[in-house]
């Protein structure tokens, strides 16, 4: 494309739903590269969500908070992170994964002597009720026993062991009541999620996590060729949580400008998300000519009638005094062929991001293209010539058995050899 044709260039991850425990995303960043046949100055539109598979700790440094973390928590569910366990909420808690029982931690920020502490496990049919956890604060460990059924689901405790020692508390689940479900992919009784709703007492230090999100400017999470693009996100906790997108916007001394790139080869590179806390989703870059064009109004769709079945279709398509493409919706294939008037539209392009399209030449009249699928005629060859051998097999077998006679100088019953032994028969 030249430098004055629009153009547009959309490079999108691939990834799934972060709550599907099940798979992982197909791509841990974005990384694209593309060929110009022009120089080119492009316009940059980012897309970026919060990596919500990040580890607590990935997550707590990209808010800049000193807060409660944990060693994992549910898969995909930011929310349920070791902050829900200090936010003062006893609706929200920490939760485990699927099928770990026991051995997570909660790592809680102390300031000096610690005093009585009030935990209140997380309860409910979908999680399975603690029922013990170990305690440690620099070398001292205490094991406490949890009773989930206590009438307000909180358990008192006096850290006398750990009140002067140094460093972080740390609360490791050392069991649970075993409660299970039966998994729905694939049918395996899974342990359920455990968790801590509440841990509140004096010496704790732990911060919530602000109700916003803003990043500040960041040169780690996008790069041209290698060259820092900076990005700034921002949005509120919940929406990130949620998985919306956030608002991505450009920032440093060149964020007016348009990104120069001669003919050639480009790469875009994003930073995997479990490292920077942040998903560099999508990237749009356009020129002046294709920003131009999307904000022209769009030329009236003509009427399209389709007529045929899966192999052969015939497409009436109206008058386009411009031309216009003519989308099939299969997915692209060499093997299908379009022809106006015995004419032939040469092989399909990919269009609409994998189906066969074909352009259709101004015309002020209709248009009727006919479409076929060629490899099918192949297909009713070998159909038709494997009926035919069938056939055939058929009509020897029928026709050997009507004309199989005596054969002449065969053996009688009275020329054969007796049998001798046991095993002979009169």
């Amino acid at each position: 494309a030249a430098s004055d044709t629009p153009l547009a260039i959309v490079l999108t991850r691939l990834r799934t739903d972060p709550l599907d425990r099940w798979r992982g995303d197909p791509e841990r960043a974005l990384i694209r590269s593309f060929t110009l046949g022009a120089p080119q100055e492009l316009a940059v539109d980012t897309t970026g969500r919060l990596d919500r598979r990040a580890s607590d700790a990935v997550l707590a440094d990209l808010f800049a908070v000193r807060t409660a973390t944990s060693s994992e928590h549910l898969d995909g569910d930011p929310a349920a992170g070791g902050w829900a366990a200090v936010d003062g909420d006893p609706a929200t808690a920490w939760l485990t994964p699927f099928g770990v029982g026991a051995g997570p931690t909660l790592t809680v920020p102390t300031d000096g002597r610690l005093g009585e502490l009030e935990l209140e496990v997380a309860r409910g049919d979908h999680v399975a009720a603690v029922t013990e956890v170990e305690l440690s604060r620099g070398a001292a460990h205490e094991t406490v026993a949890i009773d989930p059924a206590a009438t307000d689901g909180t358990t008192r405790i006096d850290p006398a062991a750990l009140a002067d020692e140094d460093g972080p508390l740390t609360v490791t689940i050392t069991g649970t009541d075993g409660a299970t479900t039966v998994d729905r992919r694939y049918g395996e009784v899974t342990l359920l999620p455990s968790g801590i709703a509440e841990l509140t007492g004096p010496g704790l230090a732990a911060d919530p996590l602000p109700a916003r999100l803003d990043t500040g400017c960041r040169d780690d999470l996008l790069s041209v060729d290698g060259d820092a693009l900076p990005l700034r996100f921002r949005g509120t906790t919940a929406a990130a949580f949620a998985g919306d997108p956030l608002d991505v916007t450009r920032c440093g001394p060149d964020a007016g400008e348009r990104l120069t790139l001669d003919a050639g080869t480009h790469e875009v590179a994003g930073t995997p998300g479990a490292t920077a806390g942040l998903d560099v989703d999508r990237v749009v870059l356009t020129n002046e000519a294709a920003e131009a064009a999307l904000a022209a109004p769009a030329p009236e769709a003509p009427d399209v009638t389709v007529e045929g079945g899966r192999a052969h279709q015939t497409v009436t398509v109206g008058p386009c005094p411009e031309g216009c493409w003519l989308d099939q919706g299969v997915g692209w294939n060499r093997g299908w062929s379009a022809t106006v008037d015995g004419r032939s539209l040469g092989e399909p392009e990919l269009v609409s991001g994998g189906m066969n399209g074909w352009f259709l030449a101004p015309s002020d009249e209709a248009t009727t293209v006919d479409l076929r699928w060629r490899p099918q005629r192949w297909t009713w060859t070998a159909l038709a010539l494997s009926l035919a051998a069938v056939v055939a097999c058929v009509v020897l077998v029928v026709a050997d058995r009507r004309r199989r006679p005596a054969a002449e100088g065969a053996l009688t019953d009275e020329d054969r050899p007796a049998l001798a032994g046991p095993w002979a028969r009169d």
